[in-house]
């Protein structure tokens, strides 16, 4: 497992003409050939998940049988999406922590989760969830990227931060 120091090491090695680095790129491109793999059935699958809900529902073969013939969509989903999705904005999930464990403490979880709440509301992250759950229902997939961000221009302190992902093709675990 990689880190981004020892990945910048890496980089400012190359720079100066290390060889490790090529080692460390065959490893990389390896890691993702093995991530790439190992998702290729699901994507797929995601995809024409994708282009039924935008109304892409007849066949390549069904539409070639019915040559010359109208073929009529009449798309469904978007409505049975909103109850779904409705229902969830009506009774909207927050984050809790438990203390669970040796030496937890109830009043440190309820810091973290006052950290946590405070970190959703500074980064508008009900819009990276509510992406993410629009995307779980209509490809079974969605992420949100969790960042840490300073918090102005010329200060060294940092806030976690909320980011949408528009597409859950963009990430490959």
């Amino acid at each position: 497992m990689w880190r981004f120091p020892d990945m910048l090491a890496t980089v400012q090695k190359h720079a100066q003409g290390d060889t490790h680095t090529g080692t460390f790129l065959f490893q990389m491109r390896k890691n993702f050939r093995t991530a790439a793999d190992a998702a290729s059935i699901q994507r797929k699958e995601m995809l024409e998940d994708q282009s039924f809900y935008a109304g892409k529902q007849w066949t390549q073969a069904a539409l070639q049988a019915r040559a010359g013939r109208p073929c009529l969509t009449i798309n469904r989903l978007p409505s049975f999406k909103k109850q779904i999705i409705n229902a969830v904005r009506s009774n909207w999930p927050t984050m809790q922590v438990d203390p669970v464990g040796d030496g937890a403490d109830p009043e440190t979880a309820e810091i973290f989760t006052g950290l946590m709440r405070h970190s959703d509301m500074e980064s508008n992250g009900r819009v990276a969830w509510e992406t993410a759950f629009d995307h779980q229902v209509v490809m079974g997939m969605g992420w949100v990227r969790l960042y840490a961000d300073y918090i102005e221009d010329h200060s060294f302190d940092q806030e976690l931060r909320f980011k949408r992902v528009d597409s859950p093709f963009s990430i490959y675990y």
